[in-house]
Order: structure tokens, then C-alpha cells, then sequence
């Protein structure tokens, strides 16, 4: 197994983290850009943010370093939910009063969360996100057997503090195991304000772009502070890896969006499913 530290333990603070992609060997260049693309397929066909799936697979195949992951996992989904905030508002399908009231609270609590996981032992985080992939597993089953592709009946709910509530969870989850949040978001605003699928999915993206930003700041200005690794990694080695991740990811990503609407959808959720169980189980036991 190859030890990520060795790979991204690469110079002191304060060199250009592109500059030093290229004292990354090509071997594990190529590894962790095809996990990237991996992790951005997989979250383009079912919807969910990639890191959901990079950084267990960084974790199987590179070893353990939970806070490297996150630190650099929170970078890609900034760059990631930039991407996709631009095609919504394309689209026209965000709806500003939704983002707006939930955006103070989604901010907050992900700056919450970073702090939590700061001062979590990195087993500990691998274990609740082990436990979130097991809880996401749980309600894509829960999902196949009611036979419902949504969770919305009535008329939209888009109180303050509603909002507010489904902003402050997406922020908090998405700070402390540095995933996106659209699989806490996306359920929440259908089931809990019953907005459309296609609007809950834009105002995530908007919400996200803006507290996953916040997140990647908090969470990479104090990497340094808690980096077991030492050797003055520091911010240098999180965007380093972020810089090898964002590309393919986004390249997957776009590759899975336009796959979902051509292979066959049991299947991919089952394998999913799977994905996650597996993945879940690794994490938290493995």
C-alpha cells in the first residue's frame, strides 16, 4: 500500500501547489486523477457529491489520512459546485429566497463542522462518515422499495426557519466529513420543504458554492495546525491533491450526468448501493 504522506509530503508551505504536482510520480499522478474521475462519475449518475466516494477510495488505496482527504476533498467541491451552480442558474431553475435563507445557516454550521473535525481524532471521522455512507446506503433502499422517485406532496414549504434548519444540517455534515452536502440537502428540501426535485437539486448547488467555500478556506488555513502527517505539509499538500482531483472529477462528473439518462437506473442504484455499503463498512470497521 502507498502511504500518502510520502506522496504529497511534498515542500514547505507557501510553494505553488500546481508547481508541485510534478514531484508527484506519474504512477500515482494517474492513481489519484482516476480516482477522481471515479468519484465525479459515480456522483454524476446518482447525484451526489464526489468526495462521498474520493476519499474512502483515497483511504483504500493510499492508506489512512482523513484530514489530507477532507482539506483537499472541500477544494473540489467548491470548484465542483461552481460548476454546476452556473448550469442551474443557466437553467433558471434557482430560486433566490430558498438559497438566501438558507445560506446564513449553511455557512455557520460548516464552519461549526470544520472546527468539530479539527478536533476529532481522525478515526473518529472516519467512523461517522463510515456511518453516514451506511446511513445514504440505507435511504437509496428505503427509496427503491417505496417505489417513489421523490419525496414532495403539496405545496412547497419555504419558511425562514425551515430553510434555515435544512441550511444549518447541510453546513454542519459537509464541514465535518468535508463532503458536498447534496446528500443531506437534496432529501431534506423535498421531504421536509417539498420543493421539486429539479429546484432542490439547483438551490443545493447555490447553497454549496457558497459554504463550501467557506468550509475549504477554514478548513485548509488550519490544516497545518492539526496535520498529523507533520513534515510541514500544510496547506501546500491539500491543494496539491485537490489539484490532481478537481480536473478528472469534473470530467467524470459531467461523463455520469450524461449516463444516467442512457444506462439502466436500477441497476446503477444498486451498485450503488453496494458502492456504499462496502465503502461504508471499510471506513468505519476497516
Amino acid at each position: 500500500m502507498i502511504d500518502a504522506a510520502a506522496i504529497l509530503a511534498t515542500a514547505a508551505p507557501g510553494l505553488d501547489p500546481i508547481a508541485l504536482v510534478s514531484d508527484v510520480s506519474w504512477v500515482d499522478l494517474l492513481g489519484i486523477a482516476a480516482i477522481g474521475f471515479g468519484g465525479g462519475m459515480l456522483g454524476g449518475l446518482v447525484g451526489i457529491g464526489g468526495s462521498l466516494v474520493m476519499i474512502p477510495a483515497l483511504t483504500i488505496v493510499y492508506g489512512r489520512d482523513q484530514q489530507l482527504y477532507q482539506a483537499a476533498a472541500m477544494v473540489v467541491n467548491a470548484v465542483v459546485a461552481a460548476t454546476a451552480t452556473r448550469r442551474h442558474a443557466i437553467a433558471g431553475a434557482i430560486k433566490r429566497r430558498v438559497v438566501f435563507r438558507m445560506v446564513p445557516a449553511a455557512v455557520a454550521c460548516v464552519l461549526i463542522g470544520v472546527w468539530a473535525s479539527n478536533h476529532l481524532d481522525q478515526r473518529w471521522l472516519q467512523l461517522c462518515f463510515g456511518g453516514f455512507m451506511l446511513y445514504v446506503a440505507l435511504q437509496e433502499i428505503r427509496s427503491m422499495l417505496s417505489g417513489r422517485t421523490g419525496g414532495e406532496s403539496g405545496s412547497p414549504r419555504e419558511g425562514r426557519l425551515a430553510l434555515a434548519g435544512v441550511g444549518g444540517a447541510t453546513g454542519f455534515v459537509s464541514g465535518l466529513l468535508g463532503i458536498g452536502g447534496g446528500g443531506v440537502a437534496v432529501p431534506m428540501l423535498r421531504g421536509l420543504c417539498r420543493l421539486p426535485l429539479r429546484e432542490a437539486i439547483a438551490a443545493s448547488a447555490a447553497v454549496m458554492l457558497v459554504s463550501a467555500t467557506a468550509g475549504a478556506i477554514a478548513k485548509n488555513t488550519t490544516f497545518a495546525s492539526i496535520d498529523a502527517a507533520g513534515a510541514g505539509r500544510g496547506l501546500s499538500a491539500s491543494l496539491t491533491l485537490a489539484a490532481i482531483l478537481a480536473p478528472t472529477g469534473m470530467l467524470g462528473a459531467w461523463v455520469g450526468a450524461s449516463l444516467t439518462h442512457r444506462l439502466n437506473l436500477p441497476t446503477i442504484r444498486i451498485a450503488f448501493i453496494a458502492l456504499m455499503v462496502i465503502g461504508g463498512v471499510r471506513m468505519a470497521f476497516g
